[in-house]
């Protein structure tokens, strides 16, 4: 009897050691879906939404309609993309955004006459630390507001306003301290991805020309080299937040000079940085030829027709159908100069 426990027992332990491993799994996996509970106090509405951004434009992605003690339900056997989402009334008013990322079931409770003061996450901690940091935002630039007005009245008293500068540049300083200590405390958070996306370069000491003035060319183009420093531009979840829109925009609108042979080589050297994420690379050529396709500017179609020849007749345009390349494409030839 001895000898068939012995003989036994290994079989006992590795299904032990199985069980143990598939338990581990479970624990450790990643949730293939979503549940978003919602309950906003004094809101009359019987159906919410539930919408994302993508670029400048906002998406919906899923509806909700009351239940039975008040609140709504977001959920599906799947996940959904991480980034900024926002919580829609059924009047078309936005009651408030949030951020999505791999943790998604989770529940928020509001008023709807403070939303952002009253807002509470359970489940969610990352928004929990957003909301901190919209709140301490808020207060800063009311503060702010209230020391810039109070120098309007102080164009004679340069001293005091000189002081009065000084309190709005350090109230700055505490909200950059703010940013700054949180990516360091959470470097692998998507709220830190989008805190350092939000941060301009910083050219440090400019040097002095023989005239006694700032060298602007000298802060142009530290501006202008390390513009995208701050931001990883094969991260798609930025796509689904406000923000790598408005970095692309500002930098091929204003940041690069306007021309049609700066913009081009510009835009190829950016387009090439994005392959490696095939969301990012599919936003950037769609909206640059766009951009320059429906620009008043005159030449400024030679860029359209470069971004056509460079991405889309070649097929590097992986999105866009036969129909769509050939429509564009003709588009494209009759703009070419004779």
């Amino acid at each position: 009897m001895d000898s068939l426990k012995k003989h036994l027992s290994p079989t006992r332990d590795f299904l032990l050691f199985l069980l143990f491993i598939f338990a581990t799994q479970v624990l450790f996996a990643k949730p293939e879906t979503h549940k978003i509970n919602i309950k906003i106090k004094g809101a009359q509405d019987t159906v919410l939404y539930l919408a994302h951004y993508y670029g400048d434009k906002t998406y919906i992605d899923d509806t909700a309609r009351i239940g039975k003690k008040g609140g709504f339900v977001f959920e599906a056997d799947s996940i959904l993309p991480e980034g900024m989402y926002i919580v829609a009334g059924q009047e078309n008013n936005r009651y408030f955004e949030f951020i999505l990322d791999q943790y998604q079931d989770f529940s928020i409770t509001t008023d709807k006459k403070n939303i952002p003061e009253n807002i509470i996450f359970k489940g969610s901690e990352i928004n929990n630390s957003f909301y901190d940091y919209i709140r301490i935002n808020t207060k800063k630039h009311i503060e702010m507001k209230q020391l810039a007005d109070r120098k309007k009245g102080l164009a004679d008293q340069p001293d005091s306003a000189k002081y009065l500068n000084g309190k709005i540049a350090s109230l700055n300083d505490e909200l950059e301290d703010y940013k700054t200590d949180f990516i360091n405390g959470h470097p692998k958070s998507f709220m830190s991805v989008m805190f350092k996306a939000m941060t301009d370069p910083e050219p440090g000491e400019i040097p002095i020309l023989e005239n006694g003035r700032e060298d602007s060319v000298y802060a142009y183009n530290y501006y202008k080299q390390h513009y995208w420093d701050n931001i990883d531009v094969t991260d798609d979840r930025l796509l689904r937040t406000p923000l790598f829109h408005k970095k692309l925009e500002k930098y091929f609108t204003k940041v690069l000079y306007q021309s049609p042979d700066t913009i081009i080589k510009e835009a190829d050297i950016f387009i090439n940085k994005t392959r490696n994420n095939k969301e990012v690379f599919k936003y950037t050529v769609w909206y640059l030829t766009f951009k320059f396709e429906t620009s008043n500017i005159m030449g400024f179609d030679e860029i359209f027709v470069h971004m056509v020849d460079t991405y889309y007749a070649t097929g590097e345009a992986y999105w866009a159908d036969s129909t769509v390349v050939k429509s564009i494409s003709k588009h494209a030839n009759s703009l070419r100069p004779v």
